[in-house]
């Protein structure tokens, strides 16, 4: 099991290989009751399988309302041009029509969500569950599923009160006496709270184990930069006063725990590559060359997080000199770099779907 919790890999290794390449080694022998048999070996290829349909699932459909949260913005639009046309009565009618059709596009979301059958339990031995290495070794990413559903309705409850936050700031806006300035802070607060989500959603949906967790991280940290950017941001807007330290101490400090990411992934990396090269299910010359250019791959992710870590450094430069469009041209170069790390994690996962083929 060594292999199965190291490894980002290993779960599709293990869809195609003996149990026994995955559970403890053991220096003492077994009793047999406590010795895994073939019925156990395909229970846990069964489970594994099962379990990654069951979190891509879900993953699915957090990924389609973070799109139905992002979409909040654009159905804004009209509303906003009747009401700077002058239109308020019509406004505010498309913002309550508005408001109903969001409201049953979410509630779809939950229904969706609710209706993915629960994961059945890993049925092995329970005598084999109860030998100390193998409940050591399970015990982490059993708990891991056991607590998702409740992550995932958390998930569904927070961007359920930011789309009612934000339709209600937009409906306000259409009734304000300054609705360019109020339109524009309720964009800058859709953007904040997207951020929010996103960190919520890489945190709910991240590897327990790994490099990718590190890649989690640094996202997550990369996002809380950012949001505190447009925090600046809406309050230059709102003419509200400003803490320029206080922004620039965190997006610093966001960019040291990036750079720390960055580190980690590429030791996890290495680490992961060093023990699936003793793993006989990867002992083929492909196999082989797959490690290397996985390894590649994160080491190729982990200069990229250190170029976003340099940005926001820059940014957080330029917002305590009080040079507010410079912040905003880095901010926007954020947008890049982060196209970019999907780039390279869209290689990596193209990688794992060639090695989780069948030959």
């Amino acid at each position: 099991m060594r292999h199965f919790n190291s490894a980002a890999c290993v779960a599709a290794i293990l869809l195609a290989a003996p149990m026994a390449a995955a559970l403890p080694v053991r220096a003492e022998p077994a009793s047999a009751a406590q010795t895994e048999t073939p019925q156990d070996q395909a229970a846990m290829r069964q489970w594994l399988a099962d379990s990654a349909r069951w979190t891509g699932l879900h993953n699915q459909l957090l990924m389609v309302r973070v799109r139905h949260l992002t979409g909040l913005g654009a159905g804004a639009a009209p509303i906003q041009q009747l009401t700077m046309g002058g239109d308020k009565a019509g406004a505010a009618a498309a913002a309550a029509r508005w408001k109903t059709e969001q409201q049953a596009l979410l509630a779809s979301d939950r229904a969706a969500l609710a209706a993915i059958p629960p994961l059945a339990p890993l049925a092995v031995n329970p005598a084999l569950l109860a030998r100390p290495d193998v409940h050591e070794a399970l015990a982490g990413p059993l708990a891991h599923i056991e607590g998702l559903p409740a992550r995932y309705a958390a998930f569904m409850d927070l961007t359920d009160r930011q789309a009612a936050e934000y339709m209600d700031t937009i409906a306000a806006a259409a009734a304000s006496r300054n609705p360019e300035q109020a339109f524009q802070l309720a964009k800058i607060d859709l953007v904040i709270a997207l951020l929010d989500s996103e960190c919520v959603l890489l945190d709910t949906t991240s590897q327990q184990a790994g490099a990718h967790r590190f890649v989690s991280a640094s996202n997550i940290q990369s996002d809380m930069a950012l949001a505190q950017w447009y925090r600046h941001l809406r309050d230059l807007w709102n003419q509200a006063p400003v803490d320029r330290a206080a922004r620039a101490a965190a997006i610093h400090a966001s960019a040291v725990e990036i750079r720390l990411d960055a580190d980690r992934i590429v030791e996890a990396a290495r680490q992961q590559e060093a023990e699936n090269r003793g793993n006989p299910v990867l002992s083929s010359p492909t196999q082989q060359d797959f490690l290397t250019r996985y390894r590649a791959g994160f080491e190729e992710g982990a200069g990229i997080e250190r170029e976003m870590a340099a940005v926001l450094d820059q940014m957080a430069d330029k917002i305590t000199a009080g040079e507010d469009e410079a912040a905003m041209a880095l901010a926007d170069q954020t947008g890049a770099i982060s196209r970019r790390r999907t780039a390279s994690q869209l290689q990596r996962d193209a990688l794992m779907q060639q090695l989780a083929a069948p030959t």
